[in-house]
């Protein structure tokens, strides 16, 4: 009868730390075809979660920035992406101990594709409560069409009977 030996723990180490490096590497792939950061960025606590919302004649953004200034916010709008750029600024404490520190400091920015163009002079911007509240109207020609459907009348259709 034949001896099988299996692999001491001594050589998974190495097995453990290539399966972690693909899992990184897979994260940052998949981060950037979503559009979303990868997972180090957003656990910074710098870039801002998002809610979006679509509806029939705009897109409603909800962004969280607690901390952040409202004079340290710009947006901008170029075609169907929207791009927020600004800073959550450190508070320097005198003589202190965090015991967690979990919302990060430091300058963020985040653009995100619509899918749909925007009109960039009628978007409206409120900051309230630490939520930055976008309301991005879609461009004219980026609204549903409505099309009205035509009828004929009875008097105005004819039908002819042709004889083979």
């Amino acid at each position: 009868m034949a001896m099988v030996r299996f692999p001491s723990f001594g050589t998974f180490p190495g097995l453990f730390q290539e399966m972690e490096r693909m899992k990184s590497e897979m994260d940052r792939l998949f981060a950037g075809f979503m559009g979303r950061a990868p997972l180090s960025a957003v656990d910074s606590g710098v870039s801002p979660a998002l809610n979006v919302i679509e509806e029939s004649e705009r897109f409603l953004v909800d962004a969280e920035l607690p901390g952040v200034r409202p004079e340290d916010i710009e947006i901008s709008i170029e075609g169907n992406t929207l791009t927020l750029r600004g800073e959550r600024k450190k508070e320097d404490l005198d003589n202190v101990s965090y015991h967690r520190r979990e919302r990060g400091a430091g300058k963020f920015q985040k653009a995100l594709t619509l899918p749909a163009e925007i009109n960039p002079d009628a978007v409206e911007a409120k900051f309230e409560h630490g939520v930055l509240k976008l309301v991005l109207p879609k461009a004219e020609h980026a609204k549903p069409k409505k099309i009205p459907v035509l009828t004929v009348r009875a008097t105005e259709a004819s039908t002819s009977v042709v004889d083979i």
